[in-house]
């Protein structure tokens, strides 16, 4: 299934095959970013997708406001540094991102790396 295939399995309210994990979110923040163009219209969609998908689940207590928007915001950043990559380059080149320690703010704010200490600068 490509990712505008299941954001659109998503905005029905479908279940993809095998769950909808992490990387999948990712796809579909992709995906969302390619066909609205602008962040802000990508979160709108996609906040809108989630949460939906979520209660149809049962489960939207597991929904974030606060993650879907850095998660948008981190895809974006990367999209005006890498115009013409995929999703697949870009996951490999950021790879080393997955090493660095990260706070969320329990309040709901952004999340950010640690301090210069614990990234080793």
């Amino acid at each position: 299934m490509t990712a505008v295939e299941m954001l659109c399995a998503l905005e029905r309210g479908e279940a993809p095959e095998g769950g909808f994990h992490h990387a999948d979110h990712l796809r579909v923040a992709w995906a969302c970013l390619e066909e609205c163009g602008a962040p802000e219209a990508a979160l709108t969609r996609l906040a809108a997708t989630l949460r939906r998908f979520a209660a149809s689940l049962g489960q939207l207590e597991k929904y974030s406001d606060a993650v879907t928007g850095f998660w948008i915001y981190q895809l974006a950043s990367v999209r005006a540094l890498m115009p013409a990559a995929d999703l697949e380059t870009v996951r490999v080149a950021s790879q080393h991102v997955s090493e660095l320690p990260v706070l969320v703010d329990p309040g709901g704010g952004t999340a950010a790396v640690a301090d210069e200490e614990q990234r080793g600068t």
